[in-house]
């Protein structure tokens, strides 16, 4: 494993030929949810972001701002906030949206966890898929509309109240 840093987003064209010099070797290629302020990906480094991120989805009809196929029939959802969101923000809107869908990865609570990316490779179970976008919407949802329905969330698997979004709101 390897790690690149790159100061976004001064360095997005380095970053963009460095993520696709290694797509076309065919290297499992992710990035973070989140900007860090030190080159450490650790949760006290994270700046605030306004992505939520969930893994293994297994329903594409989902609630998403955009859905990412990683493999066949296997997805990652993300959803855009208002506004930036803290990493303790995050973590309980992300806890919270995973312990509704039973479908979820522990992970998918982990607001600083790798992510895969478009035109990257998954060379998980033996295959290789390349990782595309299975959809799109221009859907924003509000981080403290969906804080309030979370306030008292707990990190771990179904200990936490539950979010669900609506895949067909504009804004939520």
């Amino acid at each position: 494993e390897h790690q690149e840093w790159f100061w976004w987003p001064r360095q997005r064209e380095l970053a963009g030929a460095w993520l696709e010099a290694h797509a076309a070797q065919g290297h499992n290629t992710y990035v973070r949810q989140c900007l860090f302020s030190q080159c450490r990906g650790k949760k006290q480094y994270a700046l605030p972001s306004h992505t939520l991120w969930r893994d293994d989805v297994k329903d594409p009809r989902t609630a998403f701002s955009w859905l990412l196929e990683t493999s066949e029939g296997n997805y990652q959802a993300f959803i855009k906030l208002d506004r930036p969101a803290t990493t303790d923000e995050r973590q309980r809107m992300m806890t919270a949206w995973r312990n509704a869908n039973a479908d979820s990865d522990d992970c998918s609570a982990d607001p600083v966890h790798f992510v895969r990316v478009v035109g990257g490779h998954n060379r998980k179970r033996r295959g290789d898929w390349v990782v595309r976008y299975a959809g799109r919407t221009e859907r924003v949802y509000c981080a403290d509309r969906l804080l309030t329905r979370c306030s008292t969330a707990v990190e771990g698997k179904h200990t936490s109240p539950a979010i669900t979004l609506d895949r067909k709101a504009q804004t939520y």
